[in-house]
């Protein structure tokens, strides 16, 4: 419940909407669930998290999907909250965890598509 009621606030101070999808990677799907945000911002499309994993999911506005493992909770929502992302990303998140990046710039927009 207290995980809920969390999301919910930092959906209502940034102005976004969680969507419960699937991983990014069709080929890793599992019983993990991400809540996936979009944002506004010049550099991510969406911003995506996995509890279970602690895996941060980025969609660039490029279209690139990349997944950054065992990211910590608070890092995710000060991303989420934080009126520069990209600037927070590239002195908090970039480099500092391992990641790959998943599919091709239109692996997020299919994604999006078969959660619906």
């Amino acid at each position: 419940m207290r995980f809920r009621l969390g999301l919910i606030a930092i959906g209502l101070v940034t102005g976004v909407l969680g969507v419960y999808s699937s991983m990014v990677d069709p080929s890793r799907r599992d019983a993990r669930r991400v809540v996936e945000h979009s944002v506004s911002s010049g550099v991510f499309d969406t911003i995506g998290y996995c509890e279970s994993s602690r895996t941060l999911l980025l969609t660039f506005r490029g279209g690139y999907c990349y997944e950054l493992y065992d990211v910590p909770w608070p890092c995710y929502q000060e991303l989420l909250i934080t009126p520069r992302k990209g600037e927070y990303f590239n002195r908090r998140i970039r480099g500092q965890y391992a990641c790959r990046r998943v599919g091709s710039p239109d692996a997020g927009v299919a994604a999006r598509a078969q959660a619906r």
